[in-house]
């Protein structure tokens, strides 16, 4: 029930929900900063600065990122930056797929099922939600590519070396 009405709020008027206004404005100042260096972006110390009138007074607030893994990164580091990034996923998910059609150990296609159904999410989950790829979670990212590529290595008998 408070899905439905939150959807039909936003469908009848979005101006009035402030979390939707307030993401449709920063992503509006990340588009325009993007503008500007749109091939390589700003570098890691890009930030955007908004007024927020959520305070008793209103104040301007400097943010190093937006709720949208794409839009950050596209500000950091441009459509190059995002290319990379989504052939990183995107290797590691064929990656998977590959090493789940090939291997008959059914503890490695438990994990490849895994990788595949989380990290495709997460590519969904990325346009509105940038915190699963910040800080140091990345490095749990990290630790998962590497264990897919070791499991890969072992297993999958087109890569097997003899």
């Amino acid at each position: 029930d408070v899905a439905v009405r939150r959807v039909t709020r936003v469908a009848d008027n979005y101006e009035q929900d402030h979390s939707i206004a307030g993401r449709l404005i920063l992503y509006g100042r990340a588009f325009e900063e993007i503008r500007k260096r749109p091939l390589l972006g700003g570098g890691h110390g890009m930030s955007i600065q908004v007024l927020a009138t959520d305070t008793d007074s209103p104040t301007l607030v400097t943010l190093g990122g937006v709720d949208s893994v794409y839009l950050t990164i596209a500000m950091r580091m441009g459509v190059v930056g995002v290319g990379v990034f989504l052939w990183v996923f995107c290797a590691g998910l064929w990656r998977a797929y590959q090493l789940f059609l090939n291997t008959k150990e059914e503890r490695v296609r438990l994990f490849c099922m895994v990788f595949i159904t989380i990290y495709a999410a997460l590519l969904v989950f990325g346009i509105g939600d940038a915190t699963l790829f910040v800080n140091r979670l990345i490095f749990i990212h990290a630790t998962f590519l590497g264990i897919l590529a070791k499991l890969d290595m072992e297993y999958n008998p087109i890569r097997q070396v003899t």
